[in-house]
């Protein structure tokens, strides 16, 4: 069986002491807890950074390869009648062509 001097007979407050002392390193670990917890949460973000970036680079990648297009081509066999337009809209606001 443990002996325990208290404050009364050493003339000291040990159990404050200790409490102070145990509190001081709770309250250490704690903080390194949250420090750490919010480090993960960083690489977690770093790393779903990295994963949509490296997505966009390998898509943007495959760009430069022609295969990665649809290539087409037309030939016109009476240039008189050859109008293109990108859109309905820009086809009512420009002119037809006028034959000379």
């Amino acid at each position: 069986m443990p002996i325990r001097i208290t404050g009364l007979n050493s003339g000291l407050d040990t159990e404050a002491i200790i409490s102070a002392l145990v509190s001081s390193y709770n309250y250490k670990t704690n903080k390194y807890k949250k420090a750490q917890t919010k480090l993960s949460w960083k690489q977690d973000a770093w790393k779903t950074l990295n994963t949509k970036i490296y997505s966009l680079y390998s898509s943007v990648g495959n760009l430069k390869l022609s295969s990665a297009y649809n290539l087409k081509s037309t030939t016109v066999s009476d240039t008189c009648l050859l109008y293109t337009s990108p859109s309905p809209r820009d086809r009512q606001k420009s002119r037809m062509p006028s034959s000379a």
